[in-house]
């Protein structure tokens, strides 16, 4: 299929709501290129994308397979998608809210992990947490923190049940909701909890706004849990450096005998405090 493409000029505060929408981004090695987005095949067709262009005189210029769809992106009305993606929600009934979960903290010694939820319906942000205590015995033993996770997920979307807001009640928005929860083992219980309430739920990696939402959460949560400047987050660093930043947290826990913040039910964490 040959797309033809449509441009026109696009304001700051427009290039904004489209790079919150969470849109799949296309890196490109392009001075004047100021943001690209492709459809996620559910708010838009896969095949569509957008260009954003900036000039020196500061203004911008977006370049589009689809006007229509940009537009309905924009004024937060929903475009006409692709038959291949009604399949999961029957014809008409494309997902109009999409409502994405990832972790942290899961591999960091130090600390629970923490959940993050972003809500499409309004662009929010929430945070939950999965305690310290469910990385320690015996509850790390049974694996108590995937049910724990999942009933964090439960209560934050419990918080936004407000009116049309409601996921829970189907005779509103709730049954045309799309879960996207990270992959991993972690999510396991999350998943498990969400398709036994009848949501439709894909895993997937998750992308912006939510994952630098969540990972600046973090930080400032093991700062609370420390008061100390020990956190690394593993993808800013060369795997190189990874370990030697794990070694730093784990000697730091020994020193201070803070073994109460710790996941001392890692056999690692054993090791390390029977030394």
């Amino acid at each position: 299929m040959v797309f033809r493409m449509q441009s026109q000029l696009i304001s700051e505060g427009q290039v904004d709501v489209l790079r919150k929408l969470g849109l799949p981004e296309v890196k490109e090695n392009n001075p004047w290129l100021v943001l690209h987005v492709k459809g996620d095949g559910i708010r838009a067709p896969e095949s569509w994308n957008a260009k954003v262009y900036g000039n020196s005189t500061g203004s911008m210029k977006v370049v589009t397979t689809d006007m229509a769809t940009l537009v309905a992106l924009l004024d937060g009305s929903q475009p006409a998608l692709q038959r291949e993606n009604e399949y999961a929600f029957g014809i008409n009934k494309v997902p109009s809210r999409i409502i994405s979960i990832d972790d942290s903290g899961w591999g960091y010694p130090i600390g629970g992990t923490l959940v993050g939820l972003s809500d499409s319906f309004d662009n929010s942000i929430h945070f939950g947490e999965v305690a310290v205590s469910y990385y320690q015995s015996p509850c790390f033993e049974g694996k108590a923190y995937l049910h724990e996770a999942a009933d964090v997920v439960v209560k934050l979307l419990g918080k936004l049940n407000t009116g049309n807001a409601d996921v829970f009640n189907s005779r509103t928005v709730g049954n045309r909701v799309l879960f996207k929860v990270c992959t991993g083992y972690v999510n396991a219980g999350i998943v498990k909890e969400l398709k036994e309430r009848g949501f439709k739920v894909e895993t997937c990696a998750i992308g912006e706004p939510l994952q630098s939402a969540l990972e600046k959460e973090h930080r400032k949560y093991i700062k609370r849990l420390t008061n100390a400047d020990i956190y690394y987050d593993p993808k800013e660093l060369d795997p190189s450096n990874i370990s030697r930043a794990y070694s730093n947290v784990m000697r730091w826990i020994k020193k201070n005998n803070a073994w109460d913040i710790a996941k001392t039910g890692w056999k690692s964490m054993k090791k390390l405090q029977r030394g």
